[in-house]
């Protein structure tokens, strides 16, 4: 008798750390500290603000305006790594923003709509900071009862945060804090959407 497990329809999450240097994050946060920016109800309620408007390009812009003019083409370039991983076409960036939250802050569980991929690059963060957390899309997950956690039943998968660590995966994949809170001050990162180029 031969028994084997295959491991059927896996989601993919590209993981890139140092994807910056560390001159290269504090020229990009000197940047974004001096943007306006507003308080965004809807994906971060609390002790947090957001550049986002849905239209706005700031990996472009950190491009145009720092030394770090390569930003753009290298979060391109890493996009595209991604996306032949996973088998899509080429992609270009639609819009990016930046979230700064303080303590008491969390990230309210979402997807990103009209955008084929998704990422998010850290800034600034510490041992305090709430970690990335994925949720198993599939719904019968969440009503089973297994007796003991693998990689197949599990409900949500939690991805360590870390200052330069870029994370990219599908647009469609839930995610946020799971309501845990975050207790760095200064919690900032990058957040982009793509779109078929």
């Amino acid at each position: 008798m031969q028994i084997y497990v295959e491991s059927l329809f896996p989601t993919g999450v590209m993981i890139i750390d140092n994807f910056i240097t560390e001159d290269e994050r504090d020229e990009i946060l000197t940047y974004i500290r001096s943007k306006d920016m507003h308080h965004q109800d809807d994906t971060v309620p609390v002790n947090a603000k957001s550049s986002f408007d849905g239209v706005t390009d700031l990996v472009k812009e950190i491009s145009k305006d720092t030394a770090v003019d390569d930003f753009y083409d290298r979060t391109t370039f890493a996009l595209n790594e991604y996306a032949k991983v996973v088998g899509q076409p080429e992609l270009k960036l639609s819009n990016s923003w930046s979230h700064i939250q303080d303590p008491g802050s969390y990230v309210v569980d979402h997807t990103h709509p009209n955008s084929k991929v998704s990422g998010v690059l850290y800034l600034n963060t510490s041992s305090e900071s709430n970690n990335l957390i994925f949720k198993n899309p599939n719904p019968y997950s969440k009503i089973d009862a297994p007796v003991t956690g693998t990689e197949f039943n599990f409900t949500i998968n939690e991805i360590p945060v870390g200052n330069r660590r870029l994370v990219m995966f599908p647009s469609w994949l839930e995610h946020g804090s799971n309501y845990n809170i975050n207790n760095t001050q200064g919690r900032t990162m990058i957040s982009f959407n793509s779109l078929v180029k």
